[in-house]
């Protein structure tokens, strides 16, 4: 487990505004966006290292774990950033 590890957050928040503009019609935008920040992963730190392949820049794979005397492993880590979802209407 990573010793610094972080809490998860996410964020989410809302913008709206109506404006009525004749005794039955109105007008209404809104903005509606979240973000996340140290979502938890888990990851195999004894996974085979790809390697790159020179003239094309391809990764390939190997087959050499870094340490063979174990199987998989699972660590997790507080690294995530979840994208910013911005979302318009009208």
């Amino acid at each position: 487990m990573q010793p610094d590890i972080q809490t998860p957050a996410a964020l989410a928040w809302t913008l709206r505004i109506e404006q009525q503009i004749a005794p039955q019609t109105s007008l209404t935008i809104g903005y509606v966006g979240s973000h996340g920040y140290h979502q938890i992963l888990s990851e195999d730190l004894n996974e085979p290292a790809s390697v790159v392949q020179p003239g094309n820049g391809h990764l390939l794979p190997t087959t050499t774990k870094p340490n063979p005397a174990l199987a998989n492993t699972t660590s997790w880590v507080s690294q995530a950033q979840a994208p910013t979802t911005p979302s318009r209407s009208i």
